[in-house]
């Protein structure tokens, strides 16, 4: 179910089994993608799960050639048209400790010759946002 990330009426629908973000929040710049976070960190119950489907950029260690060239052209792409970027699972991490320091990292799982990662959330004390 779709739903306007940043307008609070309607929030996303509490308790439910997933969230699915795929491909979302390297259209925004850091401080969009905190705010797109946060209200799903809020809805989420104690068998929620968060699950991020996001092109991770990886080092110029791990990638060579034209695998780099592309890397980094997208994410000049998204700079200059969306004021969003690529991010590094690093910077990611970032993202989602902002969103919520609840917020923990359980699984990421890369499918060979894809750039996609995909990280699934949970979230400590989910009820403590009930009280």
């Amino acid at each position: 179910m779709e739903h306007d990330f940043f307008n609070p009426n309607p929030n996303p629908i509490p308790q439910a089994a997933v969230y699915l973000l795929r491909m979302i929040l390297h259209d925004w710049p850091d401080s969009d993608a905190v705010r797109i976070l946060r209200p799903i960190a809020l809805a989420m119950g104690p068998e929620s799960r968060i699950i991020i489907a996001e092109t991770v950029l990886e080092s110029s260690d791990e990638l060579h050639g034209t695998d780099e060239r592309r890397a980094r052209a997208l994410d000049m792409i998204m700079m200059t048209l969306l004021n969003g970027r690529e991010r590094t699972r690093e910077q990611l991490e970032s993202l989602i400790r902002q969103a919520d320091a609840r917020l923990n990292i359980i699984n990421v799982v890369k499918v060979p010759g894809s750039p996609i990662s995909h990280f699934e959330l949970v979230k400590e004390n989910p009820r403590e946002d009930a009280g």
